[in-house]
């Protein structure tokens, strides 16, 4: 039977990571229209303040600090995360960085690491995490990752080598998930009117 697009995910539980960006925020503001209970997950609490506060009611939608760059914590922030509305049935990776002015003679290890951490490191266990949430609970889930035209590109700076890696973890998890009854899926933006990119 057909459903109303305002009632699509009821009774569904998303967590979004970089939820307080402009594409994680956009994304938030359509599942809580559809019946999606939300879990906005970012680094700077002073923007996860702000970002509840463009909700009629927070009902639909509660707040976490998340870093998936803090490997040693995924686990315990998905069990957190599971226990704010008692399931997570979608998680959605929108964090992400890029380094401005990249210029390929004067990138640094340490600038490398950090680009690679949050866009593929990070992204790399909070998938393998929740594929086990799920797959023990025996949740029909959905991911999706957000990649970015850039993993279509020719690549040479790390933020470009990094969303060509998660293009190709997006495939693979797709693949290896799907007998689980998890569904992965991508959506690669172009150039988006968000603060990252000024």
């Amino acid at each position: 039977h057909i459903v109303d697009d305002n009632c699509i995910l009821n009774g569904k539980v998303a967590i979004i990571t970089g939820g307080s960006g402009g594409i994680g925020m956009a994304i938030a503001k359509s599942f809580c229209e559809s019946g999606c209970k939300t879990i906005i997950c970012g680094t700077n609490d002073e923007k996860l303040k702000n970002c509840i506060k463009q909700f009629p009611s927070n009902a639909c939608v509660q707040t976490m600090m998340f870093d998936i760059s803090k490997f040693e914590n995924i686990k315990e922030k998905v069990d957190e995360a599971t226990k704010i509305f008692g399931k997570v049935d979608i998680l959605v990776n929108c964090a992400g960085v890029h380094t401005d002015h990249v210029d390929f003679f004067t990138i640094t290890p340490q600038e490398y690491d950090r680009i690679m951490n949050i866009n593929i490191k990070g992204p790399y266990f909070l998938c393998q995490e929740f594929g086990r949430y799920m797959k023990e609970k025996k949740i029909n889930g959905h991911m999706l990752l957000v990649s970015s035209s850039r993993g279509s590109e020719p690549a040479w700076s790390p933020y470009g080598i990094s969303k060509w890696t998660l293009n190709g973890l997006i495939k693979g998890l797709a693949q290896m998930l799907l007998p689980y009854g998890v569904i992965v899926n991508g959506i690669s933006p172009g150039s988006t009117a968000t603060e990252l990119i000024g």
